[in-house]
């Protein structure tokens, strides 16, 4: 698949080759990594309820 822009071509999204896990199964053999087989939880920050938009919020950071 191509992404252009304006009809030029820009970026090309290719499939990737088999997946290969043999550095990361070393890894948990060596007891450099840790698996317990779940889905990670994800972030604990919580964005606080309010009618600001992200986009503003991301502005009044830069200040």
């Amino acid at each position: 698949m191509e992404i252009t822009w304006h009809r030029q071509p820009v970026a090309r999204l290719v499939g990737l080759a088999a997946h290969d896990d043999t550095g990361l199964a070393r890894m948990v053999a060596q007891g450099e990594l840790q698996w317990s087989g779940g889905k990670p939880s994800g972030s604990a920050i919580q964005l606080p309820n309010s009618n600001t938009s992200l986009a503003a919020m991301v502005l009044e950071d830069r200040r």
